[in-house]
């Protein structure tokens, strides 16, 4: 419970059995220090039972209803069990021990202390696995991840160049796409590698700001998602006509001049975090190579605005070339910001209050534990929830045990109990199915070491033939399921109870004068096993939440009006930076609904039905591909933001973060104010067109009556015909991928700009960047409500291929 694939992840694994261990531990002090000796010496200390199970119950809440980490859980509540059963236990011997230490109070023979240093042993030693004889540091892997995410990212906006600079539309779009797809998951690792990384460094020495470097290097590279998606959806919909060809003439060398600056500042961004120290000669390459970008910047607009001079405002000819030029101004952009904030990073970096390293942990641990015992939390109705779940069982199991002498029951044996400690898991969907593989994993790791020691115990215990047989078992046992456990994703918990569960047996002693072995309180510890899971299950049916799939139901119900709240006030009013009813504000919620319905996606598949009963299989299919197009839905609402705020300066952001002063308040409130008008004037450009009307409507339209019907078919769950005004709704809509209107809109839009007023004009005419020119940003937005209406369009065609039934 452990060791894992790294040193940072098995360094946080450590610490938190050690943190579990130890409040157990000194839970028995404190009993002991009111009843010294426990049940064994009731006639001395006047032992109080019910103050026992008193204490053994609020020590357990505690553990389960706190935001500790499920392993600082379990191993916590599995030592309280077991040292609590023999503290509890008449016929069992003081567990402090008499042989005194150097501590006082601690006693060297003590059951405790024991523990406490076996745990410890066990600890170190499984980091040591990870450091020798090849370390498996995550901080190392940092850099090259970092790296390899730099390359891969140049390489794909330079193959998306040179694809939308060809001559026709063929396949090779599809291996770019392929690798945009893949940069998602390396730019996961390395986030993943930063935050395990503190396990190992603790920020101390010069890790702290060397983590903060690369943590903002991510955050940058992460927020190139945005514009990946837009490069997407222009290769998806280029016109390779006579148009196109002339526009790439005028623009091509100076986009790829812009891309090969981009990438070259990335680059030297990555080498400058790897010590840690941003010196005075980095910071002058820096911003050197900055301010390379922003010529390339006004090169681009300018041979931009030359390819546009002939050709009408806006228009969808070039809309998806507009928005393939738009997308690498913007990344140029957001790396120039993170650029710049590298370069000033040693100057913010001294305010930081994880500057001092020893200060920061402090701190650190004082948020944690704040954190970790936050009431509100601790008594939220999940939380309590999940603490009755897995509480309940333990004590129940734990009366059994102290209670019952009979049958298979042992009477003050913490096999049960302890067992179903080390199984608590947030996991609510699919409940009886992990359960099942947790009995599976449990059993197997009762029987399997019993099969093999069988096997062993024909040999004499002297004999180095057996020494030999059980060294090469237990290796292979281990190597087996361990690796089950790290590596298959559908039976790692099985993997991983079968090699927690079966270890310690795997460690028999021959002893050649015990005689016939018996196997009796072998078969009696797998029998309770069984009876326990079986209660821990009985208990999570009752407990638990309604069906995965009724779960999912009201996920997306949240979800899909959350789409059109977002959709509908924007499209109404324009809204985009108020803090509740603004579009990035319930781009947001939308968001925060869409991670919901994902986690519970894996949970509903009918597969993982017992029995299927009454009701129709969940449509497991549709939901996930209905999924699948609101995350593009999503990557949508991200674009619309950026056509309506422009180019948002990061820069000042971070430097707050960073614990630096602000720019002066005057400033800033000059910038927002300018946004702001900049976002009323597009928006009032769009909305006094004729034409608006229609795509409003259409797209409004689009929306709710295929989310309506996405709702009635996951909703239907039985062979009756489906009858529903929101599918007939549907059934009438003609071209329902397309968004009517636009190019009406593009040609009034064109036609308007002809009689602009300057003053209208100079709000956009500030830096003069593509990321700020008012036709470039008209029509990425266009180009998004484009997009929603195709990706909501595949909903409702996903929809009618499941209406199986009319």
């Amino acid at each position: 419970f452990t060791v894992y694939m790294n040193t940072g992840s098995t360094v946080k694994l450590a610490w938190q059995c050690i943190a579990g261990t130890l409040t157990a531990i000194l839970n028995i002090y404190f009993m002991n220090m009111i009843f010294r000796g426990g049940a064994e010496k009731a006639d001395e200390n006047g032992y109080n039972a019910v103050f026992a199970w008193f204490d053994l119950t609020i020590v357990l809440f505690l553990y389960l209803a706190s935001k500790a980490d499920v392993n600082t859980m379990m191993m916590g509540m599995n030592w309280t069990v077991c040292l609590m059963m023999h503290w509890m236990n008449p016929t069992s011997p003081d567990t402090l021990g008499t042989y005194e230490s150097f501590i006082p109070g601690v006693n060297w023979d003590g059951e405790t202390t024991v523990v406490m240093l076996t745990s410890i042993a066990g600890c170190v030693l499984s980091i040591l696995a990870t450091v020798f004889p090849r370390p498996l540091f995550n901080i190392h892997r940092v850099h090259d991840d970092a790296t390899e995410v730099t390359n891969a990212l140049g390489e794909i906006f330079d193959e998306s160049i040179e694809y939308w600079a060809g001559q026709d539309m063929g396949p090779r779009r599809f291996q770019i796409f392929a690798r945009m797809n893949a940069l998602t998951s390396t730019i996961k690792r390395v986030d993943q590698n930063l935050t395990d990384s503190f396990w190992e460094t603790c920020n101390l020495c010069s890790y702290g700001k060397m983590r903060r470097l690369y943590h903002k290097y991510n955050s940058a590279l992460q927020s190139n998602a945005d514009e990946i998606y837009m490069v997407k959806a222009a290769l998806e919909t280029i016109n390779f006509d006579e148009t196109h060809n002339t526009f790439v003439t005028t623009v091509r060398s100076s986009l790829q001049a812009l891309k090969t600056a981009t990438v070259e500042c990335l680059q030297v961004c990555a080498q400058c975090c790897k010590d840690g120290n941003i010196s005075d000669s980095e910071k002058s390459d820096i911003l050197k190579m900055v301010g390379d970008m922003d010529r390339c910047q006004q090169v681009l607009s300018k041979d931009y605005r030359e390819a546009k001079k002939h050709l009408p405002y806006v228009s969808t000819d070039l809309a998806p070339d507009s928005l393939l030029v738009f997308s690498v101004s913007q990344w140029a952009r957001e790396i120039g910001d993170f650029a710049r904030s590298l370069a000033s990073f040693e100057d913010t970096w001294k305010d930081h209050k994880y500057a001092n390293p020893v200060q920061g942990l402090a701190i650190m641990a004082m948020d944690q534990t704040k954190n970790l015992f936050d009431p509100s939390a601790m008594f939220a109705y999940e939380q309590l929830r999940f603490t009755l779940m897995n509480g309940i069982p333990v004590l129940i199991t734990f009366a059994i045990a102290m209670y019952m002498n009979d049958s298979v029951f042992v009477q003050y044996d913490s096999t049960m109990p302890g067992v179903l400690t080390l199984l608590v898991s947030y996991d609510y969907g699919a409940t009886f199915f992990k359960n099942s593989q947790r009995l599976m994993g449990v059993v197997f790791g009762q029987t399997l070491p019993l099969l093999v020691m069988t096997s062993i115990s024909v040999l004499p215990c002297d004999s180095w033939l057996r020494f030999a047989i059980h060294l090469t078992s237990l290796f292979l046992f281990n190597f087996a399921f361990t690796f089950m456990y790290y590596s298959s994703d559908q039976w790692a918990t099985i993997g991983c109870c079968i090699a927690g569960f079966g270890i310690y047996p795997m460690f028999h002693q021959c002893d050649a004068t015990a005689g016939e072995i018996h196997y009796n309180a072998q078969y009696k510890a797998i029998a309770q096993v069984i009876i326990a899971i079986l209660l821990k299950m009985a208990i999570a049916s009752i407990m638990a939440p309604s069906e995965p799939r009724d779960n999912a139901m009201v996920s997306l119900a949240k979800l899909n009006q959350a789409v059109k709240d977002a959709y509908g006030v924007f499209l109404a009013e324009g809204e985009v930076e108020h803090p509740e009813v603004g579009l990035k504000a319930l781009r947001d919620d939308v968001k925060e609904h869409l991670a919901a319905c994902e986690a519970i996606l894996p949970k509903c598949d009918p597969g993982l039905q017992l029995v299927p009963g009454t009701r129709t299989p969940f449509k497991f299919e549709l939901f996930g591909a209905a999924l699948s197009q609101f995350k593009l839905v999503l990557s949508d609402l991200d674009m619309i933001v950026l056509a309506m705020t422009g180019h948002e300066e990061q820069l000042a952001v971070e430097e707050a973060k960073d614990g630096a002063e602000a720019k002066g308040s005057a400033e800033e409130e000059e910038k927002q104010e300018k946004k702001e008008d900049q976002e009323e004037a597009l928006f009032r450009l769009m909305s006094r067109q004729d034409a608006w009307k229609e795509l409003v409507k259409d797209l409004s339209n689009t929306i709710n009556n295929s989310l309506d019907v996405l709702t009635t078919v996951l909703d239907h769950d039985s062979e009756e015909p489906l009858e529903s005004k929101n599918v007939q709704k549907l059934q009438a809509m003609e071209c329902i991928m397309e968004l009517s209107g636009v190019d009406q809109f593009y040609a009034q839009v064109s036609n308007a700009q002809k009689k602009e007023s300057k003053q209208d004009e100079e709000l956009f005419d500030d830096s003069r960047v593509i990321t700020q020119l008012k036709r470039a940003r008209l029509t990425v937005a266009i180009n998004a409500f484009k997009l929603s209406v195709k990706h909501v369009g595949r909903i409702a065609e996903e929809c009618f291929n499941h209406m199986i039934y009319f």
